[in-house]
Order: structure tokens, then sequence, then C-alpha cells
């Protein structure tokens, strides 16, 4: 190995070591955002990408954020050390209901962990708005039967 290659090596191992574990995986790269089980697989890789085109993120109502952050996982451990000022990504998700009718809704598909530390903060949450069509686009995976509706009044 040349020292050039064995410099670059060891620049590599020691920023992917500062990382905390909890951080790493994102560094291998093919992120997806898993949805309703796994009904929805979102790519979340190439969403990042779109997102790089210059549109500017939208704040996030609060009680939005407080449900996302309930109905997502969240690692207690990584939230202390996530950059809150790292906008999240929205994605327009479409579903059938059982009696036929269209359910649009929309997901957070990266950065719960940057809502939830902007909750802890009690500062403003901001992800991008992936377009419909993008949001098409990112999906891995969809359900391929209609779902029951929930009646939210309940």
């Amino acid at each position: 190995m040349s020292k050039t290659t064995e410099s670059t090596s060891k620049k590599k191992t020691k920023k992917k070591d500062k990382l905390p574990k909890c951080c790493r995986r994102k560094e291998r790269g093919g992120a997806t955002y898993k949805y309703w089980g796994k009904n929805y697989i979102f790519d979340v890789q190439r969403a990042m990408e779109l997102v790089q085109d210059g549109r500017e993120p939208t704040e996030v109502e609060d009680e939005s954020v407080r449900l996302s952050v309930k109905n997502s996982w969240i690692d207690d451990v990584h939230v202390t050390h996530v950059d809150p000022t790292k906008p999240g990504i929205i994605a327009h998700v479409f579903a059938k209901a059982d009696d036929g009718d269209d359910i649009h809704a929309h997901v957070l598909i990266d950065g719960n962990h940057r809502a939830a530390r902007c909750l802890q903060l009690e500062k403003p949450y901001f992800a991008y708005v992936l377009t419909e069509q993008e949001s098409k686009d990112i999906l891995i995976r969809k359900p391929v039967k209609s779902f029951t509706k929930v009646n939210e009044d309940e």
C-alpha cells in the first residue's frame, strides 16, 4: 500500500471512528424509511438527493412534529447529538380505504430524531417537502390492498 493510500485510509477510519456508534449506519448509505409496518418503504437516500435542488425547507407545525416523534422509534442516546438545524424530509403517502375513498397524508421519512431534539430544545423544526411525484418516485414498496379507515373522532 502506498503512503498516499495508507494516509487516506487512516483519515477515513478516523472520521468514521469519531461518529457515535448509533450514527455509523447512515455512513453506509442506502438509507430507507419503513412506514405503517413495512407497507411503505421509502428510499431516503434518493430523497436526500432530490432536496438538494435549492428548495427551501418549511416549518413543520408543532402538533405534526409531536405526532411524528410519538409514532416513531426514537433512540434517546442518538437524540442528544443530532443536529436539529438540519431539515428533515416529508413525503406524500397515498392509500385506498376499504370503502374506496382515497387517503392522502404526509410522513416524515427523514429527521425524526432531529424533530425530537427540536421538541426538547423547544425550537421550531423544518423539513423539505417532496412533491407528490417525487414521493411516488422514491417509493420502494407500497401496499397492494386497501385499508380500513380509523375513526379519528374516537
